[in-house]
């Protein structure tokens, strides 16, 4: 079943070229993926009071064109497959100009249910409530393998702070980004049309993680990201 939902870029969603910042990029889409849940009936407040919730495992994402201030994008978004503890769901970006529809970029996330006291994943598998919402297309995006330590050249140091938190109560998935993108001051540019952001640790309020990157410059940014007790919590590739 496909689901079409729309958002408007504000100004304070954009970058000094007027283009969509990635990590609010990155928010919209997984704001619409819970939107989605929400009006299948699976959504985290449904499962909050089971006492579990949705958390982000990968995203990946490629654009064409970003878009930029004032635009009024559309996206369609579906449930591609079930797999045990894991759903996949997929994202078309539109941008809609005086009635025109054209097609910037598509993307592919993959979710887990946790159970948020033990804070291990649930099998969903074959669950009716889950898989009667299954469309089954696939996109394609290629996915990338996990950074290369030795092509580390910048580090620094982030205190995860109150503005950082989520209602699972640990650092959101879209704050990543930002924290990944203001690693590289005014050098970063968003022309990173495809990146891909895995996520495998939770990181919580007050905790210092290391960002650990490669210079802007490279058509190929990787990025390594560290909790406090040294377990890689988030990688992160982003291409040119």
């Amino acid at each position: 079943m496909k689901q079409r939902y729309t958002f408007h870029v504000h100004y304070a969603d954009v970058d000094i070229k007027c283009k969509i910042k990635p990590y609010i990029l990155e928010e919209q889409i997984l704001n619409i993926a819970c939107r989605a849940a929400d009006d299948c009936g699976f959504g985290i407040p449904d499962l909050n009071r089971e006492g579990k919730s949705w958390v982000l495992a990968r995203l990946q994402v490629a654009m064409d064109e970003y878009p930029i201030l004032k635009d009024d994008i559309e996206v369609e978004t579906w449930i591609e497959s079930n797999r045990f503890s894991f759903s996949t769901r997929n994202f078309r970006l539109w941008r809609c100009t005086d009635g025109q529809h054209e097609l910037i970029g598509v993307c592919k996330s993959i979710w887990a249910i946790i159970d948020l006291k033990t804070r291990e994943n649930v099998n969903i598998f074959g669950q009716e409530q889950f898989a009667k919402h299954v469309d089954g297309e696939k996109i394609q995006i290629a996915a990338f393998k996990h950074p290369d330590k030795n092509t580390i050249a910048g580090e620094y140091s982030y205190t995860i702070q109150y503005s950082d938190i989520d209602q699972n109560g640990h650092c959101n998935s879209a704050r990543y980004m930002q924290i990944i993108t203001n690693a590289f001051g005014k050098t970063y540019v968003p022309s990173f049309r495809h990146f891909q952001i895995s996520y495998s640790h939770e990181v919580r309020f007050g905790e210092c993680i290391k960002v650990k990157y490669t210079p802007a410059e490279n058509d190929n940014v990787q990025v390594l990201i560290y909790n406090s007790t040294g377990d890689l919590c988030t990688s992160a590739i982003l291409i040119k």
